[in-house]
């Protein structure tokens, strides 16, 4: 009789392990963090974490859903960042709350984070402007156009006589364009020959 209470006893705490380990062990964490950049903006990187669950977590809803849309899926063991450019003029706090679950359980968990923005961040200097108004004066930029100079070929071979065909540099400058191709036409013509 003492061997059957103890082993009631150990199933009873077993049971009770397994029941309380199912019940809290779906979970997801949402962080904040914040950063001035050199525009001028603030940076919030919303962190979702999913990196102790074994199934992916779906956002069931979002408090702004453009930076974490309803419907996203963190994958098991991963996190997810989500970027969110705001407005650094001014100090202030913003804020995200989400809803997830998970495939097998589905009930709703909420989680929320915060950043507070203490101090403006530093805006960037204007440029110089020379007294003009709304910026540097550009660069002017001068394009001049090439022209290639125009030159009649002659309209047929000329015979240079015993059975070769002469062809003059300037037919030559009008056919190929440029210097370089005519000393290049040049040799192969002499080396193929007529």
């Amino acid at each position: 009789m003492k061997n059957m209470l103890i082993a009631s006893v150990v199933t009873g705490v077993t049971v009770l392990t397994a029941l309380t380990g199912t019940a809290s062990a779906w979970t997801y964490g949402l962080t904040a963090y914040g950063q001035c950049i050199s525009d001028g903006y603030l940076k919030i990187t919303w962190t979702v974490n999913n990196m102790t669950e074994n199934e992916p977590l779906g956002i069931t809803s979002s408090s702004n859903p453009l930076v974490v849309p309803v419907g996203t899926k963190i994958d098991a063991h991963k996190t997810a960042d989500f970027i969110q450019k705001a407005d650094g003029t001014k100090p202030g706090n913003y804020s995200l709350t989400l809803k997830g679950d998970f495939p097998s359980d589905h009930t709703e968990r909420v989680r929320m984070a915060s950043f507070d923005l203490k101090e403006a961040c530093k805006q960037p200097t204007p440029p110089v402007t020379g007294g003009q108004g709304s910026g540097p004066t550009p660069t002017p930029v001068v394009v001049t156009p090439v022209v290639a100079p125009q030159v009649k070929a002659p309209v047929g071979p000329v015979n240079a006589g015993g059975g070769h065909m002469a062809i003059n540099a300037s037919a030559l400058l009008g056919l190929f364009g440029s210097a370089g191709l005519i000393g290049v036409s040049l040799r192969r013509i002499y080396k193929k020959g007529f």
